[in-house]
């Protein structure tokens, strides 16, 4: 797509509300009475927070590589797993620690040619994954916490119309471009909607409630080995069989890291 970051971002998140909500119109209406004030500020940040994180890393998809920036903005598990242990009071074991440390090698061995030249443009765009996968570990710290008192169908509702609102009001600022684009647009930004946000981050948030952040936020590093392939059958874009063993790296982290939890499930 050769649409803006902040026009597929906000599209994407409006259009996933919007399904959603004929379906807990009035639920969404009562929780929101039954909410405090510092519950609702909450809340808007958690959802503008969410916001960010897709604008962030869909910026980061227009200088760097599919491999790296999927990879990057997916290593959360660090940042969640720290808050939530001084914040949420969730202790992790060791399993967890180990995965993260198996983890990270495989992070700095796939962006290390980035590293190469700090001011180069891939590395800006590694920079701009790793700030998006910061805001998407805040997202799931306040998700945690807020998941406890609020129902999950008003909750991804909420979140997911009021970060599209909020990404629509940055567009309308920068100016909104006019809507020439192909129906290849409309095509894959109806697929983004569907899978990746409808199934894909429904089902995050579903788990908030039932296992700790820090394993729902390492579960995720699983998605570059789909994202990797997706883009080299959509967009030819290859990697090489090096770096497909370094993302092999982070998969073993992921599954020792969650073993134990899995195996409970």
């Amino acid at each position: 797509m050769d649409a803006p970051s902040l026009m597929v971002a906000s599209f994407r998140m409006i259009g996933a509300s919007l399904i959603i909500l004929p379906f807990c119109f009035n639920q969404l209406l009562s929780t929101w009475r039954l909410l405090s004030i510092q519950e609702r500020v909450v809340l808007i940040l958690s959802s503008i927070v969410l916001g960010m994180h897709f604008f962030i890393w869909f910026e980061s998809l227009n200088h760097t590589s599919i491999a790296n920036s999927v990879v990057l903005v997916t290593l959360n598990p660090l940042f969640v797993s720290l808050g939530a242990y001084f914040f949420l009071n969730e202790k992790e074991g060791k399993e967890l620690w180990i995965g993260i440390l198996i983890t990270i090698v495989g992070v700095i061995l796939i962006c290390v040619d980035d590293f190469d030249s700090l001011k180069s443009e891939s590395f800006y765009g590694d920079f701009l994954a790793l700030l998006g996968g910061l805001m998407f570990s805040i997202y799931l710290l306040i998700g945690r916490s807020l998941r406890k008192t609020i129902p999950f169908l008003p909750y991804i509702t909420f979140c997911y119309g009021m970060s599209g609102l909020f990404l629509f009001v940055l567009l309308c600022i920068t100016g909104v471009p006019p809507i020439t684009y192909n129906s290849n647009f409309y095509f894959y930004l109806i697929m983004m909607i569907l899978f990746p946000t409808l199934i894909g981050h429904t089902i995050i948030n579903y788990a908030l409630r039932k296992i700790t952040s820090g394993k729902v936020a390492f579960c995720i590093l699983g998605e570059p080995c789909v994202s990797i392939v997706l883009g080299a059958i959509i967009l030819n874009e290859f990697v090489s069989y090096e770096k497909v063993f370094f993302v092999l790296i982070i998969l073993l982290g992921v599954i020792v890291g969650v073993r134990k939890d899995v195996t409970r499930i």
